[in-house]
């Protein structure tokens, strides 16, 4: 009676292991490049966000909502880049209150240059999985990231 209990316990504490291992790796790397470039690694995931997004850019609360950010911390982020020339913010055409965020060419550049060295890692690394293990993976994953902003 006792053994599936331990399993469970050490199969646990492997999940656990596993996932502060992938998470420390992540910040690793996203550490490195985001200095590399003199951004904040929230910055770094901002530009990041930004490059996947449609024409007209994401709603800074939205980039919030996504990084699971105050609002205030993401306009201040915004803000920062803005300076830098590698955000632009428009307003919304429908809604004034809404502002839109998009990439500029110079941000875009250095967009596609992050994802060379931080999410090209990690797309180098999932080419040893096959395409449908990799769905698996992300959406396990994602379940494990939900599960504990839940908790």
């Amino acid at each position: 009676a006792d053994w599936p209990q331990r399993v469970w316990r050490m199969s646990d504490d492997r999940l656990v292991r596993a996932v502060q291992r992938l998470a420390g790796t992540l910040a690793r790397h996203e550490r490195q490049a985001a200095a590399a470039h003199d951004i904040s690694v929230s910055q770094l995931r901002v530009l990041l966000a930004l490059a996947g997004a449609p024409e007209v850019g994401l709603r800074i609360s939205d980039l919030a909502s996504d990084q699971a950010l105050a609002i205030s911390t993401m306009t201040r982020n915004i803000g920062l880049l803005e300076k830098k020339g590698l955000v632009a913010r428009t307003p919304g055409s429908g809604d004034r209150r809404a502002v839109f965020v998009d990439l500029t060419d110079l941000g875009r550049s250095l967009s596609d240059a992050l994802k060379q060295t931080t999410a090209g890692r990690f797309s180098r690394a999932f080419q040893a999985f096959h395409p449908s293990d990799r769905v698996e993976r992300a959406v396990a994953i994602d379940r494990v990231a939900s599960a504990l902003e839940k908790s």
